[in-house]
């Protein structure tokens, strides 16, 4: 049984393990509350959003490499499918999870992370702090570029894996979904709407763009019923946008510059936007720092350990 087990572990790199036992949790919940796991609608659009994705990667692929053998061939692909699948089996968790956070913790942390927003800002609201910086343009281009958050995963794991550097593209990836599943752990335990929602009614200045759009009512729109979404502590869009941008820094120099006005401007765009508090850029913070600090680490660790059970 215990050598039977070790060869499971040193076939499947950490990235997977980590992906199926969360995905195994979030079925076994979805049994236990007898909710819906996946409907048609999701089943679908995740497929075509999937395939979509590793069509373009494909062809991305064959214009670098220009050798359709090579590129097509079925070792080729069922590589390529194992190293992008643990981000499809990301998706297909974080598009579950929301459905579900209320049933496991009916608590409600908001009024808690608005005393300590307070406290760090001396007493003061930091989106009321916030709103003297607020204007169309401002809101257009923060509300742009906090929508380009999911745009770093294919991107800098994309420009990583063509370049043949699928050891960083390995690292990077753990460290990534490190932060993420950890960032899930968080919601589950304390469950917020966060600022955009929670402290509508305090804010004097709306969050108008072209004069035609509404950040508070897409909110509405987008997640249901007041207080039917609970993701927002930590703050993941920094954790994960950090994270990326460091190891572009370490691996792709060229990405790093790119990414530096959208980094900096989603950072805020965070604040600005009433999506979360100040907190849960600081837990977002930390929480990149340890994926960072500990995901080479393991990664290192189980490909030696990996190597020494197949010798």
């Amino acid at each position: 049984m215990i050598s039977w087990l070790k060869k499971i572990l040193s076939i499947l790199r950490p990235i997977e393990i980590l992906g199926l036992f969360f995905l195994f949790v979030m079925v076994i919940l979805y049994q236990w509350f007898d909710l819906e796991l996946f409907s048609i609608h999701r089943i679908l659009l995740w497929t075509y959003t999937t395939f979509f994705v590793f069509i373009i990667i494909f062809i991305a692929r064959l214009l670098v490499d220009l050798n359709i053998k090579k590129v097509f061939a079925p070792k080729e692909i069922l590589g390529f499918m194992r190293d992008w699948i643990p981000l499809v089996i990301f998706i297909l968790v974080y598009d579950n999870l929301h459905d579900i956070t209320s049933l496991i913790n009916p608590l409600n942390f908001d009024p808690f992370f608005i005393t300590v927003d307070k406290i760090l800002f001396f007493g003061h609201h930091p989106t009321l702090v916030f709103e003297k910086f607020i204007s169309p343009l401002a809101t257009q281009w923060l509300g742009f570029v906090y929508a380009l958050y999911f745009l770093f995963f294919p991107v800098t794991l994309g420009v990583l894996y063509f370049q043949g550097k699928r050891k960083e593209f390995h690292i990077t990836s753990l460290s990534v979904m490190l932060a993420i599943y950890t960032g899930f752990i968080l919601y589950l335990l304390f469950p917020c709407v966060g600022p955009i929602l929670a402290q509508n009614n305090i804010h004097t200045v709306d969050l108008q763009g072209d004069g035609t759009f509404s950040l508070y009512n897409g909110a509405v729109a987008l997640y249901g019923e007041y207080r039917n979404y609970f993701h927002c502590f930590p703050s993941l869009h920094f954790a994960v946008t950090a994270i990326f941008w460091w190891f572009s820094w370490k691996y792709s120099r060229p990405l790093f510059w790119i990414y530096l006005p959208i980094v900096l401007s989603l950072w805020f765009s965070t604040v600005y936007l009433r999506w979360h508090y100040v907190v849960d850029i600081l837990a977002g913070a930390v929480i990149a720092g340890y994926a960072i600090f500990i995901g080479p680490q393991i990664q290192h660790a189980w490909e030696n350990w990996s190597k020494k059970q197949r010798t």
